[in-house]
């Protein structure tokens, strides 16, 4: 095959053709080094303004897999799929934002909370009724317990960012 390309490069065509391929594995070269800065996109999540970068991506999924596999390991949250359950919910919280900003929607810090403390009301009233009774015979130990419980709770989904 190599003196098949000797042979062939003898003809003006051959050089053209030869010098386009040279080049074209060149600029492949060069654009893998250049990625992030010649048009490439360093944004492992985007939506209209909106974006993450991969680095954000990774210290989430970190996060998440330190707070609910603690005992995992990296590889083992990977199998699990822990990543892709972490960039989904990322990527909804991307695309709810650019869909906000582009509709001028602007969600404060104390709307957050009336939406977190409306959201835990229909599970806390239940066993809000179940403490009551048990009130009476411990004297609210029972209710001081769960209701720090739920505000436990709330700081928590208010902490992960839950709107």
């Amino acid at each position: 095959m190599l003196q098949a390309l000797r042979n062939g490069v003898k003809s003006p065509i051959m050089k053209v053709f030869l010098i386009f391929l040279a080049g074209g594995f060149a600029l492949w070269g060069v654009g893998d080094m250049t990625t992030g800065l010649i048009g490439g996109s360093d944004k492992a999540i985007s939506a209209g303004d909106e974006s993450l970068s991969p680095r954000e991506v990774a210290v989430e999924f970190d996060r998440t897999r330190r707070n609910y596999l603690p005992n995992a390991t990296m590889g083992e949250a990977l199998q699990s799929g822990l990543l892709g359950e972490v960039a989904g919910s990322l990527a909804r919280d991307v695309v709810f934002k650019a869909e906000a900003n582009s509709l001028g929607l602007t969600v404060t810090r104390a709307m957050q909370r009336a939406e977190v403390a409306r959201a835990a009301l229909p599970v806390a009233l239940p066993r809000l009724r179940e403490v009551r009774l048990a009130e009476d015979l411990e004297g609210g130990a029972e209710l001081r317990r769960v209701h720090a419980a739920l505000l436990a709770a709330g700081s928590a989904a208010e902490a992960r960012g839950v709107p």
